[in-house]
């Protein structure tokens, strides 16, 4: 997947003329925060600022962005970008998630919000807004019942964190479920668990037992352990 800022700066050429268009400024998004539309491309002499749609590039590299002429380049004013960078997200219950730091994508599909205190896939964007951004679940169409429709209404996905910049696990209520706990029994962890003050519940790749279960319940992890297992 690419990330947004290693599009920022880049040098933008005509395959045509072999000559040097200007630089990438910012990154275009729709409304909804779900597709990369295009690029604001800059011009080093005279600071003009025009569009550059992102079915009008050739390819991109570590180095540069080719595209076929500069008259693929459209006039760019004082439009929205809708670029989500420094935007604070904040869920249901009021609680912020962080400000945006990071995109990552994959072609022109956004695929994970990057905060500087956690991360999160973007089907999870409920709302963009000027300032803000609303983590939540989507409303979805009516449809036939199904397994995951019949969970409690109060199931709600997991918000990973970051343990090296930040212990504390922001914690929605589980969406995965096991009903019966001995099945955790020989699972192995995929990230480190930490306790109500920081301590190790579980590291990563330990194989859980009995113990941990119990020292999961003790500290009201339990949901955590379920979901950060395989």
């Amino acid at each position: 997947m690419e990330k947004l800022n290693s599009y920022i700066s880049k040098k933008v050429i005509s395959l045509d003329s072999g000559s040097l268009i200007g630089f990438v400024l910012d990154m275009v998004f729709d409304e909804s925060l779900s597709l990369l539309q295009g690029f604001v491309i800059v011009d080093d002499e005279s600071e003009k600022t025009f569009f550059l749609p992102l079915k009008k590039v050739r390819a991109v590299s570590e180095d540069a962005m080719i595209i076929g002429g500069a008259n693929e380049l459209e006039f760019f004013g004082n439009e929205k970008t809708f670029n989500p960078v420094g935007k604070e997200v904040i869920d249901k219950t009021g609680l912020s998630l962080g400000k945006v730091t990071e995109i990552e994508l994959q072609g022109s599909k956004i695929k994970k919000i990057v905060t500087n205190k956690c991360e999160f896939l973007q089907r999870y964007v409920q709302a963009v807004g000027n300032e803000y951004i609303i983590f939540g679940n989507k409303k979805q169409k009516k449809s036939a019942p199904s397994f995951k429709s019949q969970l409690p209404s109060s199931a709600l996905p997991i918000v990973s964190i970051d343990n090296s910049k930040n212990k504390n696990q922001i914690q929605e209520r589980p969406y995965r479920i096991l009903a019966n706990q001995n099945k955790l029994i020989g699972r192995v962890m995929t990230a480190d668990l930490f306790g109500q003050n920081n301590e190790i519940i579980a590291r990563k790749n330990d194989e859980i037992n009995q113990k941990i279960i119990n020292r999961a319940k003790f500290h009201n992890k339990l949901s955590l352990l379920i979901f950060f297992s395989k």
